[in-house]
């Protein structure tokens, strides 16, 4: 990874930390999630962590494989991000629909759905295994001749996104104009998205764009609140690994821990992960930045 790529990353994961103490500070989530906090840090750290390997690999990859497939001469680098930003969230969004379709897409994804509050703790949640497949879904965009570069952009620009709409309350940010609700992924549009009721969490779709919800017939309204977030029949906290493999193992029919069977997390010790986990990446890109001169 160039230096660029390292710095634009390291800029938003230590951003993130001060956001979300932000966002508690502000009364988003009630004190009785303090331990779910500490569970989607906890969780958070371990993405950021396998992300970083994951994307490293994939960036590597690209960049041997994109002059052998690219069909376009590459464009401007303004006109790359462009197009990285609307047709990467075009993919992202079938490859976010079709994670709620097939079992085992789901069996990954479903960790970020586990939580039974939404705030932007909510947004770090994730399988690492969700990444590989995210990867895969962009790597068309190597026929357009879109560098690997300016596809981590996009990626982390889109991401911060996503991190941002996990919001319980809007109230406290500035109201977007009125013709965008029609464009953008808002807090509200995903508040629906994360309904318990699968059924009615089918919907919303969209990673930043909202658009491509109402011309594939995706699209929900966003609903009042309080809404019931999370799944019925799996835990929100507890043993990280169980969080991890819960689906998994009910997919190959293997048998799961009882819920409640092990303490939750800490705030503190979810604080203390991610924290560390910030730290070891703003360290490996700064000796890999100095190694490479």
């Amino acid at each position: 990874m160039s230096c660029m790529e390292q710095s634009l990353a390291t800029l938003v994961l230590l951003l993130t930390v001060p956001a979300l103490l932000a966002d508690r500070a502000f009364g988003q989530a009630s004190p009785s999630n303090r331990d779910e906090l500490g569970t989607n840090l906890t969780l958070g750290a371990i993405m950021l962590i396998g992300d970083a390997f994951i994307l490293a690999g994939f960036v590597t990859f690209f960049v041997w494989l994109g002059p052998h497939v690219r069909i376009i001469s590459p464009p401007s680098h303004t006109i790359q991000f462009l197009l990285a930003i609307v047709i990467g969230d075009f993919l992202g969004y079938w490859h976010h629909r079709l994670m709620h379709r097939i079992p085992w897409l789901w069996a990954s994804h479903s960790v970020h759905h586990q939580s039974r509050a939404i705030e932007l703790s909510t947004g770090l949640r994730n399988h690492p295994f969700a990444t590989i497949s995210s990867g895969l879904f962009w790597s068309p965009l190597l026929l357009l001749g879109i560098s690997p570069a300016i596809m981590l952009a996009a990626v982390s620009a889109i991401g911060t996104w996503v991190i941002l709409i996990h919001r319980q309350d809007s109230k406290r940010y500035p109201r977007v104009p009125k013709p965008l609700n029609y464009l953008l992924n808002l807090p509200g549009h995903h508040r629906s998205h994360h309904q318990r009721k699968l059924s009615a969490g089918n919907c919303n779709y969209g990673l930043l764009f909202i658009a491509w919800d109402r011309l594939f017939g995706t699209y929900s309204p966003p609903v009042s609140i309080p809404i019931a977030y999370g799944i019925d029949d799996a835990p929100a906290t507890g043993k990280v690994s169980t969080l991890l493999w819960y689906e998994w193992r009910r997919l190959i029919c293997i048998k799961v821990s009882p819920l409640g069977a092990t303490p939750p997390i800490t705030f503190n010790s979810g604080l203390l992960a991610y924290g560390a986990a910030v730290l070891l990446l703003a360290a490996v890109g700064t000796t890999f930045s100095i190694m490479r001169g």
